[in-house]
């Protein structure tokens, strides 16, 4: 899991980010990636790695959609994934967290497998209250289908804080 939780920060860095000489990087897309980790052998670390791609809180996107959209369903090709997200681009808007963190719960095709690693990643730098599903419900429903949600506050840690990106945190676990 290790390696898997590096990978992700990495291709969330490389993907997502500018160079801004700041001790942080700014991400500049919203963008939620769903990991759904089957074939686990503990011995031999030989494990598959499905990953999907969510576009969230740009405003050229349908507003009855909650301003997200699938880019890309499950994937074990990573070329795949990294096209998807240097394609991605931005016009501002409002980020739905508890909207988009539902929908990738609720719309993605899971493994059903009880032994499987399933995460959601959402990285952001709005408000994680904004939208009309409330975060809490999102992760809750999230967590009954097994599923774990990370969250990635992209800019100062007081600003995370008083946007809730951590309060989201601790309820995911």
């Amino acid at each position: 899991l290790s390696l898997c939780s590096s990978f992700f920060t990495l291709l969330l860095e490389e993907s997502c980010c500018v160079e801004s000489g700041d001790a942080f990087c700014m991400v500049v897309l919203p963008v939620v990636i769903g990991v759904d980790v089957v074939s686990i052998d503990t011995s031999g670390y030989i494990f598959s790695l499905p990953v999907a791609v969510l576009e969230y809180g740009n405003s050229g996107l349908s507003v009855h959609e909650g301003y997200t959209r699938r880019v890309l369903g499950f994937t074990r090709d990573l070329d795949r994934v990294s096209e998807a997200l240097f394609s991605l681009s931005t016009n501002g808007g409002d980020e739905y967290c508890g909207y988009v963190i539902d929908r990738a719960a609720r719309r993605l095709n899971w493994s059903a497998s009880n032994e499987d690693i399933r995460s959601i990643f959402i990285a952001g730098n709005e408000p994680f209250t904004q939208g009309p599903t409330y975060f809490k419900d999102a992760i809750s429903f999230a967590k009954s289908r097994g599923i774990q949600v990370n969250t990635i506050f992209a800019g100062p840690y007081a600003q995370g804080v008083n946007q809730a990106w951590q309060q989201g945190a601790q309820y995911a676990g």
